[in-house]
């Protein structure tokens, strides 16, 4: 495994393939009268130098006297850096960037393993050093790069610049796939919007397309999703929390775990792709997860638990690469859409977590924590 400066380095490394990646994407499409609203190809390069050349300024002021610079006014930095920029030829914002790269490899060789994981360096951010370095000199610039190339249809361009830099990102992000959110680029939301699912179009078999797509096609879809995941999470806390005498209990008409695995079979059935393999939970053990029937035997909290897990791997993979226009989409030759479904289950989560959480008032416990 490597170490955080290795990491780093590679990360450093990272950059100048994507740089190379996104300038030959560009080849020919230069914009001679670029403006600060729609920047060329040489104004994302060098306002990519600048923000490192002031990063890494500010490492040299962390390390040689123990400050950093106060923080920055970013909307007049980025004007000052495209005004600087404006008459520099995209040959010379190349040698910017290649320059600035370089120095910067060795401000990171001056740290040592245990400052990278320290949180009280003056970065401006509440992090460790290693994420603060990774976000300047990977995260940033590929974000850049694939919303300058995706948004003036460069898609092969943009295809590359995400499978390269995918695994850098997730370090940064530990793992989320929110590190590809492009929404602060532009105002223009229905831009970034359409732009993504004009992507996942083309490249829909790629993982980390599939992931982009998700973050940024999905405007409403991203909203329902969001909604279903916190119903799913209130529903896993009560399996987890909920007070062993109540949970086998019978009140409300039903054992109070058979209803938790009530709501999870629903999800279970409904959201997986024409196709996928349905079984039914806990089989020949007469649990009666549709509620027709008292169960003749039980299920234990660890094995609701191991479920629930299940389900939610099956609703992600249903949901993965989706966007908008998946909401229209017939869903499981049922007559219904996708939306129905998913608003749905949403519905029928959140009626069975209410449910529960009067149960655990009306006996005297605490409720789990809201989550939104």
């Amino acid at each position: 495994m490597k170490t955080r400066k290795e990491q780093i380095e590679s990360a450093l490394k990272c950059l100048c393939d994507c740089s190379a990646i996104f300038i030959a994407g560009e080849a020919g499409y230069e914009e001679v009268d670029s403006c600060y609203d729609k920047w060329s190809a040489r104004d994302v390069i060098f306002h990519i130098a600048s923000w490192i050349s002031y990063s890494r300024k500010k490492l040299e002021s962390i390390l040689d006297k123990g400050v950093g610079d106060g923080g920055v006014d970013v909307d007049a930095f980025n004007r000052s850096a495209w005004e600087s920029g404006r008459g520099v030829p995209l040959d010379k914002a190349i040698n910017f960037l290649n320059e600035e790269r370089s120095r910067y490899a060795v401000i990171v060789s001056r740290f040592s393993k245990e400052d990278f994981e320290r949180v009280d360096y003056p970065t401006g951010f509440n992090w460790p050093l290693w994420r603060y370095l990774f976000l300047d000199t990977i995260v940033h610039p590929v974000n850049h790069f694939v919303f300058h190339s995706l948004t003036r249809e460069h898609f092969d361009a943009a295809a590359s610049l995400l499978v390269k830099a995918e695994p850098w990102l997730h370090i940064f992000s530990d793992g989320s796939d929110s590190v590809f959110d492009l929404s602060e680029f532009s105002d223009d939301k229905r831009l970034i919007h359409t732009s993504a699912e004009a992507l996942v179009s083309r490249y829909q078999d790629v993982p980390v397309i599939r992931s982009f797509a998700a973050i940024n096609a999905s405007g409403i879809l991203k909203k329902l999703c969001r909604s279903y995941e916190e119903s799913f999470t209130m529903l896993l806390a009560l399996i987890e929390k909920t007070p062993q005498g109540l949970f086998d209990a019978k009140s409300g008409g039903f054992i109070f775990w058979q209803q938790l695995l009530h709501a999870l079979n629903g999800s279970h059935y409904w959201m997986r792709e024409e196709g996928q393999e349905y079984l039914f939970p806990f089989e020949g053990r007469c649990v009666y997860p549709d509620l027709d029937g008292s169960p003749e035997s039980s299920v234990t909290r660890e094995e609701l638990l191991s479920y629930a897990h299940g389900v939610r791997l099956s609703y992600q993979k249903w949901l993965d690469g989706k966007t908008d226009s998946w909401l229209e989409a017939p869903s499981l030759s049922s007559g219904m859409c996708n939306a129905d479904i998913l608003a749905g289950q949403i519905r029928h989560v959140m009626y069975h977590v209410g449910h529960c959480e009067a149960l655990l008032r009306e006996n005297g416990y605490d409720t789990v924590p809201w989550v939104d």
